[in-house]
């Protein structure tokens, strides 16, 4: 677990673990350059591998990407997970990445992804009660205004990538949490700005254009 309030720690996300996307990413830049290849891959996996799972702030709000594990019982078996690997399936790591927390239902469920739980507001309330803290935050989910709350704010979806993937008009969130675990939201809108794009070769009139997300919401707050 990362706990060191001085330094940025970037956790681990489902993003991270090997995946025929990275894969298809690294063959890609192969077509333009040859020193970028299967090592490369490698290198990148042996440094997602070594990130943490989850962070503890202050002892009161807990965060990782994904969600909640039913294997999950103490903070010594996250403790024990040996570092670096690669999360392995039906493990309180890959529910930790991957679990989403679902409406209108109760207890613990299959998550129609194909892997790891959906979980109910009361496995959420048990969970922050057994383990005295306040807070679960989490991403993995597009939420349309940045953040949203879940039972009784006891957790919260936080998705910090505005128009993300040019597919929805979802803003952008950034928690933000004080000296007396205070928290507020500063929320990115999605704005189209015109940028010219120039493929290698073409003349300096060949352009297209693009959507660039960037601006910036007002603040949200919550004691």
């Amino acid at each position: 677990m990362a706990n060191i309030p001085s330094f940025i720690d970037r956790l681990l996300s489902v993003n991270d673990t090997a995946n025929p996307s990275l894969t298809h990413c690294i063959k890609e830049a192969e077509i333009d350059d040859r020193r970028y290849s299967l090592s490369l891959y490698n290198a990148f996996q042996d440094l997602f591998n070594g990130l943490p799972l989850c962070a503890m702030i202050s002892g009161r709000i807990f965060c990782m990407h994904g969600g909640l594990s039913p294997q999950l019982e103490s903070w010594k078996q996250l403790a024990a997970i040996k570092r670096p690997f690669d999360p392995p399936n039906k493990s309180i790591a890959m529910d930790l990445l991957w679990a989403d927390p679902e409406n209108n239902m109760n207890g613990w469920a299959k998550n129609s992804r194909g892997v790891s739980y959906i979980f109910g507001a009361d496995v959420v309330k048990d969970f922050t009660d057994k383990m005295n803290i306040d807070l679960i935050a989490r991403g993995h989910q597009v939420v349309q205004d940045g953040y949203e709350f879940f039972a009784g704010k006891r957790l919260v979806t936080i998705f910090s990538a505005p128009k993300y993937c040019g597919e929805f008009d979802n803003n952008a969130g950034v928690m933000i949490v004080d000296e007396r675990l205070i928290i507020s939201f500063d929320i990115l809108k999605p704005a189209i700005r015109e940028v010219t794009i120039r493929a290698r070769g073409t003349s300096k009139n060949a352009s297209t254009r693009s959507m660039l997300v960037s601006s910036r919401g007002p603040k949200s707050k919550m004691g």
